[in-house]
Order: structure tokens, then sequence, then C-alpha cells
């Protein structure tokens, strides 16, 4: 009986006499039937020619769109901190400083362009993990109401805008 799906067990495995499928079961197979040819790898790809097609383009649009959101981000110039959808503080990026949110429940910390959240008294501290340095990152504390948003310079730098017309 020939492996499915091996192309070619010989490479790996020298004179084996048996292949070792788990500890229990140890199934015979001669070298002769067990490498795929040229004719059965072209039969597979006509086949499955939509297929490759397919997961080829969605492969090719994926990479796309991370590379132009990676090329395209910009630095942010400073982070507003917002406490139940109200704007409470402004911070600039280009200043390291430590400052406390929220009447003590967060601590935002400013280093070398980039912010994160410190000493949160949440249960699950998942806010502290990460920095946010580039135009649109956010941080948000569920359990404190608080979110901490990089914007840029100017009104228009704050976020893109992927709607139609938009």
């Amino acid at each position: 009986m020939p492996l499915a799906g091996v192309p070619c067990i010989k490479k790996l495995i020298p004179n084996p006499q048996f292949l070792i499928l788990n500890s229990e079961f140890l199934i015979p197979f001669r070298r002769e039937k067990c490498c795929l040819n040229k004719e059965k790898i072209l039969d597979f790809l006509k086949k499955h020619k939509l297929d490759i097609i397919i997961i080829s383009s969605l492969l090719a649009v994926s990479l796309s769109v991370l590379l132009i959101t990676t090329l395209t981000r910009k630095p942010g110039a400073r982070v507003a901190v917002e406490v139940d959808g109200k704007l409470v503080a402004e911070y600039p990026l280009d200043v390291d400083g430590r400052y406390i949110l929220n009447g003590g429940t967060n601590e935002l910390v400013v280093e070398g362009r980039a912010a994160y959240l410190t000493n949160s008294d949440c249960p699950d501290h998942t806010c502290e993990r990460g920095k946010i340095r580039y135009i649109g990152s956010k941080k948000v504390c569920l359990p404190n109401l608080l979110t901490v948003t990089v914007v840029g310079e100017a009104e228009g730098d704050d976020y893109v805008d992927f709607t139609p017309g938009g």
C-alpha cells in the first residue's frame, strides 16, 4: 500500500523496512511505491488548479495589505487620554514622563516616543501589554473606562478613513 501525501520517504529514512506511525503500530511499505512521480504531481496540479489560484490570490492580497499598512503608518506626536468617552488630557510623545490617570487607577508612561500603561488596578492587566507609537494605535482599559490613543500633530492626521467617499 503506497503512502498518500508522502512525497519521498526514502530521503528521510535511508533503509526503512517499517514505517512507525505511533508506538503501537508498525506498517511495512515498499520503497518503490512511496515516492510521487512527475505524472502524479502534474495530475494533482490539474485537478486543483482553481484551489491553487484562490489560495495564491488570497495570500497575495493579505501580504499586500500587510505591506501597505506597515509602510504607510506614521509615528504619532501625542497621546489623547479619554475616560468614559470624554477627553481628559493630551501628552506629547517627545517628552518622557509618567502621568497618573483616572484618579490613580492607571499610570501612563511616555518614553522613547512610545506610550504604555502600568500599575493598573484592573483584574487582568491586559492594558499593560505592549507599547503604542503610531497614529491610530490604542490602549484600552475596559474596567476603568480608559482609552489612550496616539494622534498626529494636525487635525487630519488622527486616523486613516477607508470608507468610500470619506
